[in-house]
């Protein structure tokens, strides 16, 4: 049995096939009034963090140098010899003379005796 009819293409209508529908990368979430809804970290305040390392690192590197670079100044500066003169001390029987020659009154009213007479008289 020979077929002599062709295969023929299956008809379809002319239907416009749906457009595809993309789903949302996060689902929703629900909100409580009052309370902000919490964002992910963004790549921004990644950005800050790095330029905030990378300064700090250049601000150490600065204070080490310059530190670094006094320490060294000094260590290359010749040091002076400074001779010391010895004053001779004064000897000790004078000193001694001195303070035995002070004639300190005994009694504490004789220092008021003039204070008295000046308030008197005023």
């Amino acid at each position: 049995m020979e077929n002599n009819n062709p295969v023929q293409a299956p008809i379809t209508p002319n239907v416009a096939s749906p457009a595809p529908v993309s789903k949302p990368e996060t689902p929703p979430q629900a909100q409580m009034p009052g309370i902000p809804p919490v964002s992910a970290p963004s790549n921004n305040s990644n950005n800050i963090v790095v330029w905030f390392v990378v300064g700090l690192i250049i601000v150490i590197l600065a204070v080490g140098g310059i530190y670094f670079f006094l320490n060294r100044q000094q260590a290359t500066t010749p040091q002076t010899q400074t001779t010391t003169t010895q004053t001779s001390p004064s000897p000790q029987p004078n000193l001694e003379d001195e303070l035995n020659s002070i004639n300190v009154p005994l009694e504490a009213d004789a220092d008021f005796i003039q204070v008295d007479q000046d308030l008197q008289q005023l």
